[in-house]
């Protein structure tokens, strides 16, 4: 499920990524890949408890990772809400972005 808040905070992440990182790639949630083959990967799930967002219960958080030279290089869920889950998006890339 994605909501307008997914697709609006994805976006601001994009561009924010692609003015200071032109040549990286980034996978999200709300808008898929673009350049996934690059060097560096980000990834985004700009809402990670989408139905407690939506029910107002403060259970969510925003995560990005960076992902480069086949290893995480960094992770960060947002801690700024109670009960962030710190879900990792890095066990999961290598599967997002090579078939």
């Amino acid at each position: 499920m994605v909501t307008q808040a997914d697709r609006e905070i994805e976006q601001k992440l994009r561009d924010l990524i692609g003015k200071r990182f032109p040549k990286h790639g980034i996978i999200g949630e709300a808008f898929g890949a673009e350049n996934q083959t690059t060097e560096f990967v980000w990834v985004i799930n700009s809402i990670d408890g989408t139905r407690a967002f939506m029910t107002g219960k403060p259970l969510f958080c925003t995560i990005i990772s960076k992902y480069g030279e086949t290893r995480c290089l960094r992770e960060n869920p947002s801690p700024s809400v109670i009960g962030c889950k710190t879900v990792s998006a890095c066990a999961r890339l290598p599967r997002l972005i090579r078939p």
